[in-house]
């Protein structure tokens, strides 16, 4: 009697016979060119200095820049010491408010539209957020990986 009421309330093993789909390749990751450029200039330009973020070297204008490449950050910003070696104006207001890594809260100086930059042979323009300081010249945050179709994994 006890085997047969336990065999009663035993659910029956059913295997999943869906097939698993293939994984379809992943798109390329921003421009395969820019992505190059990204690599060599790390390995050239930072052989022996610690990484702390993702980080290349190119240029805002002519004038040579640390540009940071940020998943964290929602908008591309630009210090605004970097638009005066370029000789460059705030283009329009701007009432965002950005929050640092250490909840340092500062509000955008204004935004620039078409600001030129090169990384390694391509060049692109770009719209950003002002800040008043930073230890970067530019990051290029998630609107920059969008348009790009950027993958980070």
């Amino acid at each position: 009697m006890e085997g047969e009421s336990a065999s009663k309330t035993e659910k029956p093993f059913i295997q999943n016979t869906t097939p698993i789909p293939q994984q379809q390749s992943t798109p390329p990751l921003v421009n395969k060119h820019i992505l190059e450029e990204l690599l060599i200039n790390n390995e050239q330009e930072n052989e022996q200095k610690p990484v702390d973020a993702m980080h290349t070297f190119g240029k805002i204008g002519s004038i040579p820049a640390k540009i940071v490449i940020d998943s964290g950050a929602v908008s591309n910003i630009v210090s605004h010491n970097s638009l005066k070696k370029i000789d460059w104006k705030i283009q329009r207001p701007s009432n965002v408010n950005l929050v640092g890594i250490n909840e340092h809260k500062a509000r955008a100086l204004g935004e620039v539209i078409d600001l030129p930059i090169t990384i390694g042979s391509q060049e692109l323009k770009v719209d950003a957020l002002v800040t008043e300081k930073g230890d970067y010249d530019l990051i290029l945050g998630n609107n920059w990986m969008h348009q790009h179709k950027a993958i980070m994994d």
